[in-house]
Parts: structure tokens; C-alpha cells; sequence
């Protein structure tokens, strides 16, 4: 049953003031229910000063204006002062029957760094084995002279060499020519860069210039199936897909679709404007029907096949309810526009900015509920990942845990005290106990590369929200929910780390919370 509206709202306002039930310092159920936080006191002052907004006589760079069709009247205004993160401009033409993309990407690269760089690096994700599929750079040129650039890393890697060192607060403009082709499965086990049942899923499917910081240049990323493998920085895509026309296609991507464009060889050029975002998804697929609600500022539209057309309106309401609760608890969503689209996918779900799948299985099968838990989870990502980076490597709990707590505010302030209850059991305390009986305790915060496929979920997500859950406590909710704003709005379209979590939440507490997060985060013994 999708949730009440009316339940919503008049829990939205409440929450940040509410007193947590008893503290927590250790591993524990959380409390499950709306009414063990609900609050009786005043809402507290959390007003923030709004941003300066550019005024009618302010002429902005014709690319500003159109990246800003993707954000929401109110997020506008954050475009003009990101000018100095990356821009990439794709033309790209897909061959529906061949399987392949034959793409020009442009990419307008700013050195934040504080020292000269000699190379830009590219993440080639499908040469990646966990891809199974294949990408191929057919030629370098920067500022429009042909560069060189070499593979490394059995092909996952391309380093482009620039022709004498980019000084910090410089910019230079990369093209590279590349060609993929997609892999076709029957039936689809992680793969993101995949046709399966009819579906197109575009994932990482770029060059995608690789995070350079204080460790040098990001291109490591693990090859097993646990947890995610981009790293990224936000940036302004404007992608130019060419396809055939009178297919009756279905195109869902990251952002808006601004213009249409017929061509005299009976293919269709549509060209889509991403905002701020940090990657840019893809799919494609004739077997859609849509439904379609709002959330504010915001569009959302739920694609699904036929013969699950109750779960995808269903999981609309799902959304819808999600990204109203979110955005009072944590700041406003910028973008004007969220897709949901059915995919055969397993795991469950799966976010990109402004873009989530949704699993087959989470629609067919009645024990799923339509995917609720999966679905709401998905979009706190658009806040924790999307908006708010963080390295999906190294630190997947900064994200993982926190967009899992998410997913049990919205059970605990949307649902009844015993359908929230049963839900947190299942998928939160269940999870963990019965890891810990098995294996006994271990970390939330380590890289993927220290996990299994047994241990990722029952630590990073599930004892990841009990720490949240716990750190609400030792905060109180008032301070709890004011840090979180304050951390969204600081580090939104940058990449956050797990010591600008701290601080912050330090900052809003006036304690030191440093062993409370050593305890819980990095510590597995005494828990």
C-alpha cells in the first residue's frame, strides 16, 4: 500500500525535533514505529539564508541556461557557481541492432588541484571482466591537436598525455573518439552495461575521467560483484543520442530531454542536459507505459513493462512520498526530473543521479511489496551519492549506511508501528544478527574490497543504519537532523569524506564524537 499523504506531512516538521526513545552505544534494535521518536515540542529554527539567485538583467553562458532545464527553479541558481567542475559533450549513435556505440566525447577539464598535472586519466569501465563487455579509444585530440594516450591496467585505464603541464585554476579541452559494443544476456545477474529482456541499461558506459586528489588519480576499482566501482566528480553533461527513428523507443536518461531533432537518414537525435550529476545513465527500451506524479518541483515518472503496471504505479507513489519526506528531513531535491524504470536486474535496484532501476523480480514477485524498501532507498541516494559524493571505493558505508537510515525514517514516520516494525526487523536487524551469529562482528567502514558478498550487506548497510540510528541518540534528534542539513548543503555536488561527517555532526552536537564514530564505524571489538 503506497503511503499516506496525509501521514507525511504531518510527520515531516515533527521529526527534527523529536527525542530519541533511549540512547544507544551499541548494536542494538532500532525502535521500530512513528510514535517511539515522535516529538511534542516546537519545531526548532534550521532557516537558512537563502542563496543569491542571478537576476533578469544577468546574461548567463547559453550552456548555464540550458544545463539549468534540469534543475529545479530553486536549485537554478547553484549552476553559475559550479563553473569550474568538468563538462562533457557527447554525440553519441547507437546501433540497436549491432549492439554497438560509436561516441565523440568532448570533456572541458578545470585543474582544482594545488599542484600542475602532466596526464588526465579515464575510467574505461566495460573493458572492466565484472563489464563483459568492451570499449575501444580510436583517437586523442586536445584543443583540437591530436594527443597521445596509452592503456593501462589491462585496457580499464586511458592516460592522456597533455602537451606540457595544466597549472591549478587552468583548463584544458580533451576529445576522444571511442567505440563499444554492449553485451546481451538472457538473463541479467550485475550487469549494468547490458540488453536483457528488451532493455538497454547504459552504465559507466564513457570514459569517465577519473577523481585526481591528495592520493593521486582514482583508477583502481574492484572487480567482484560487491558494491560499486565509480568513484566520480560532479559534472555538466550534454549527450546527444542518435537511434533510429520509428521504433517506438523509449528514452530514459539522467536529466531532461530538451529537443528532438529528425534526420534526413531516418535516424532521431534527442538531446538531453544532465545539471550537476556524477554520472550519466542510459536506457532504452520499446516495452514501457508510464505514470506519472510530482513532488514539489519535480517530475517523476515510473516506466514499467505491461504486465506489472499495478507495482509501477504503486512504486510513483513510492517516490513521490520518498522525495517530499527527504527533501524536509535533509534539503530540497535540485533536479527537475526523476525516472524509474524497470530493468531485468538482479541485485534489487540500482541508483544514478536523477535515474534509478528497479528489478523485474521487486514487481512479479507479491513477497517484494513492489520493491517499497528498494525503491525508497534508491532515491535517499539522489541525496547520498548524487548530491553528496563520496568515494563508492574506498568509503561505500558514507553512502550506503546513511541512504539505508533514510529508507527506516521513511518507514518509521510513513507506516503504522507494526508494518514499520516488521520492515526494519527484515530488513535491518534480521540481517545483521544473523551475520554476527555466523560470522561474529566486523567493520562498517572498510573499502568494498574488504567484504564478501555474505558480510557487505549485514555491516556496511545494516550496521551502518544502526550506527545512524545510535548517533541520533547520542545527538538527539534535534542536533541529529540540523547536522545532516548542514552537511547536505556544505558538501552538495562535492565529495564528502568520513571526517567532514564527523566534524560536522560534531559542529551541531558541541561534543567531540570522534570514539563514538570510532566505535561504531571502525572498531569491531567492544560493540
Amino acid at each position: 500500500m503506497a503511503p499516506r499523504r496525509a501521514v507525511v506531512h504531518s510527520l515531516l516538521l515533527a521529526v527534527l525535533v523529536a527525542a530519541c526513545a533511549a540512547e544507544q552505544t551499541t548494536p542494538s534494535a532500532i525502535p521500530h514505529g512513528p510514535t517511539s521518536t515522535l516529538p511534542t515540542q516546537a519545531t526548532p529554527d534550521v532557516t537558512r539564508t537563502p542563496q543569491p539567485r542571478p537576476t533578469a538583467s544577468v546574461a548567463l553562458p547559453a550552456w548555464i541556461a540550458n544545463q539549468q532545464l534540469a534543475m529545479t527553479d530553486q536549485a537554478r541558481s547553484d549552476a553559475p557557481s559550479l563553473e569550474d567542475i568538468s563538462r562533457h559533450d557527447i554525440d553519441l549513435s547507437i546501433g540497436m541492432e549491432s549492439l554497438a556505440l560509436t561516441a565523440r566525447q568532448t570533456t572541458l577539464y578545470n585543474n582544482n588541484a594545488p599542484e600542475p598535472l602532466e596526464e588526465l586519466r579515464f575510467n574505461l569501465f566495460p573493458n572492466s571482466s565484472r563489464f563483459g563487455a568492451s570499449m575501444e579509444i580510436q583517437g586523442v585530440t586536445i584543443d583540437g591537436v591530436e594527443a597521445r594516450f596509452e592503456y593501462l591496467d589491462d585496457r580499464t585505464v586511458a592516460k592522456v598525455s597533455l602537451p606540457e603541464p595544466l597549472p591549478p585554476g587552468e583548463a584544458i579541452t580533451v576529445t576522444l573518439d571511442f567505440f563499444a559494443r554492449v553485451p546481451h544476456v538472457q538473463k541479467n545477474y550485475y550487469l549494468v552495461f547490458v540488453l536483457a529482456q528488451g532493455v538497454f541499461s547504459l552504465g559507466d558506459w564513457h570514459p569517465m575521467l577519473a577523481v585526481y586528489d591528495d592520493d593521486g588519480w582514482h583508477t583502481e576499482y574492484p572487480e567482484r560483484t560487491v558494491g560499486e566501482i565509480v568513484f566520480s566528480e560532479s559534472a555538466f553533461y550534454t549527450v546527444n543520442i542518435t537511434l533510429p527513428q520509428g521504433l517506438g523507443l523509449d528514452v530514459i536518461a539522467t536529466g531532461v530531454e530538451a529537443s528532438r531533432v529528425q534526420n534526413p537518414d531516418g535516424t532521431e537525435t534527442r538531446v538531453f542536459y544532465s545539471g550537476p550529476v556524477r554520472d550519466f545513465h542510459l536506457v532504452i527500451s520499446d516495452r514501457y507505459e508510464v505514470a506519472t506524479g510530482r513532488a514539489g518541483d519535480t517530475t517523476i515518472n515510473s516506466y514499467y513493462w505491461p504486465e506489472h503496471e499495478a507495482c509501477g504505479r504503486e512504486a510513483l507513489g513510492f517516490a513521490e512520498h520518498a522525495l517530499l519526506l527527504y527533501g524536509e528531513l535533509f534539503g530540497s531535491y535540485p533536479y527537475s526530473e526523476l525516472d524509474l524504470a524497470e530493468a531485468d536486474l538482479r541485485p534489487w535496484a540500482i541508483e544514478w543521479p536523477g535515474l534509478i532501476l528497479v528489478g523485474e523480480p521487486l514487481y512479479s514477485d507479491p513477497a517484494e511489496a513492489c520493491g517499497e524498501w528498494h525503491v525508497v532507498h534508491e532515491v535517499a541516494h539522489q541525496w547520498w551519492y548524487s548530491v553528496v559524493g563520496n568515494d563508492q571505493v574506498d568509503d561505500p558505508w558514507l553512502d550506503e549506511a546513511l541512504a539505508n537510515y533514510s529508507t527506516v525514517l521513511y518507514y518509521e514516520m510513513t507506516k503504522d508501528r507494526e508494518t514499520a516494525a516488521a520492515a526494519i526487523e527484515e530488513h535491518i536487524d534480521q540481517r545483521y544478527q544473523a551475520y554476527v551469529r555466523s560470522y561474529g562482528d566486523g567493520i562498517v567502514g572498510g573499502p568494498t574490497r574488504d567484504y564478501t558478498r555474505s558480510s557487505y550487506y549485514p555491516l556496511v548497510y545494516a550496521k551502518g543504519a544502526l550506527f545512524f540510528d545510535a548517533l541520533r541518540g547520542e545527538m538527539g534528534a534535534e542536533a541529529f537532523f540540523h547536522g545532516l542539513q548542514t552537511y547536505y548543503e556544505d558538501f552538495k555536488y562535492r565529495v564528502a569524506t568520513p571526517e567532514d561527517l564527523l566534524h560536522t555532526m560534531e559542529q551541531a552536537h558541541g561534543q567531540p564524537l570522534d570514539g563514538f564514530f570510532q566505535r561504531w564505524v571502525f572498531n569491531a571489538e567492544g560493540m
